[in-house]
């Protein structure tokens, strides 16, 4: 299980494209102060996402499961783009800024409240698809639960690591996941 910290760096993950846009926006208008902090941002993210991911796949809890059922739910990427909206407004000045961080802390507090990290365009970026799955565990195979997977290819063999109850993510190398033929 990933604690909050993790799930902060997955969020700022997310929204990585939108420091990329901020700090575009911010050389071309020669802001430039904001458009280091935004830099600075950007590598600090990619480098703790990397550890994470690393940290995740060494450290995370190798789970077996049987799929029973699944459907990509890709489509909820959509939601993303009203917060990617807001630099293309006019101009940022510091209450537009100031107001946007509240909005984006807001943001941020219900996507780690209510575990919405299987949701994450960057993911996608990588080729990872997210699969909300009806499964149930190899060891309690009379309980079925309902979850999400993020897996480049769900049919493939692959290694599964439980990054959050009932949020697990596929790793090319290993065994681990049994899909029922639809």
């Amino acid at each position: 299980m990933i604690n909050n910290r993790a799930k902060i760096i997955l969020f700022l993950l997310s929204y990585l494209p939108l420091f990329i846009i901020y700090a575009i926006n911010n050389i071309i208008v020669g802001n430039y102060i904001v458009f280091w902090i935004f830099v600075l941002v950007i590598i600090v993210v990619c480098l703790l996402s990397l550890l994470l991911f690393k940290a995740v796949k060494r450290k995370g809890r190798k789970r077996k499961i049987n799929i029973l059922r699944y459907q990509t739910v890709n489509h909820r990427l959509i939601e993303y783009i009203f917060v990617y909206i807001f630099p293309f407004l006019g101009s940022f000045g510091e209450i537009e800024l100031i107001s946007f961080l509240i909005l984006f802390v807001v943001i941020g507090s219900i996507y780690i409240k209510s575990d919405l990290i299987a949701i994450n365009p960057i993911l996608s970026l990588f080729g990872y698809s997210i699969y909300d799955i009806e499964y149930f565990f190899y060891e309690n195979k009379e309980k079925f639960l309902q979850g999400f997977l993020l897996a480049k290819d769900i049919e493939e063999e692959g290694e599964i690591v439980e990054i959050e109850e009932k949020i697990f993510i596929k790793f090319k190398k290993g065994r681990g996941i049994n899909v029922a033929k639809q």
